[in-house]
């Protein structure tokens, strides 16, 4: 019996470790960490629903990049062939007042009176390939800005 009274008097005066308590449910031992399962079902939960998250949004913005440059590349494609055509055109245009002026040089010989209807028609010809040419200008700078 003192043997048991000494040994209980030698364990009073011993302190007491305090429990340590690290986010209420998370029990530190000594080598290990001791997690509910509930605590990891919820990190688990939480991490895939993010990284699905992060995986669905970059899906949608992939999408929403490819229809875009898709009408980028529609709208150049239509301008091209709509320069090409008024290119086309022009080409035309100059061949004509070309033609006409080797008409006047050659069929007046020395004598470079030209009629009025030949000078209204170069004219108007003229006037026709500048004003395209013009316009021609401010889609290719239109197109240059895009």
């Amino acid at each position: 019996r003192a043997s048991r009274e000494r040994c209980q008097a030698v364990c009073n005066r011993l302190p007491t470790p305090e429990p340590q308590h690290r986010g209420g449910m998370i029990v530190a031992g000594s080598e290990h960490l001791i997690i509910p399962k509930r605590v990891l079902l919820f990190t688990v939960v939480a991490t895939s629903s993010v990284l699905g998250g992060v995986v669905v949004s970059n899906h949608f913005y992939a999408r929403k990049v490819e229809a875009f440059l898709a009408a980028k590349t529609k709208s150049v494609k239509n301008q091209n062939k709509q320069l090409e055509k008024e290119q086309e055109d022009y080409r035309d245009l100059f061949n004509k007042l070309t033609h006409q002026l080797d008409q006047d040089a050659g069929g007046q010989g020395t004598d470079r009176e030209l009629s009025k209807e030949s000078v209204v028609s170069f004219h108007q010809l003229a006037t026709r390939l500048l004003e395209g040419l013009q316009s021609m200008q401010d889609l290719l700078e239109e197109k240059e800005f895009q």
